[in-house]
């Protein structure tokens, strides 16, 4: 994979960017495998309450509603959701977003 030179947020960037290609086509199990893959590439390097990790988590529970997963969505959702309000506060624009 060509990915292996690259700086980790390089990796992940390209790789959500991609998912986010994939989830537009309509090609919603590729998005999540790629979302899956850029989840695990940033935990591995933030804490499990990081933002970034937030803005990952929402991107997989798009892809899940997209597919009609709506109780795995959820679960993604409320898990961005938890990281948002404590990153941004209660009544931030990006909290009121999550969904």
């Amino acid at each position: 994979m060509f990915f292996i030179f690259l700086k980790f947020s390089q990796t992940a960037e390209i790789l959500n960017n991609l998912g986010c290609v994939k989830r537009a086509e309509g090609d919603y199990k590729e998005a999540y495998n790629m979302f899956k893959e850029v989840l695990t590439i940033t935990s591995n390097h933030y804490p499990s309450d990081h933002i970034e990790l937030g803005k990952i988590y929402h991107d997989i529970g798009n892809v899940l509603r997209n597919q009609e997963n709506l109780e795995l969505s959820l679960e993604y959702f409320l898990k961005a959701n938890d990281i948002k309000t404590k990153y941004y506060g209660p009544n931030h624009v990006e909290v009121s977003n999550t969904c």
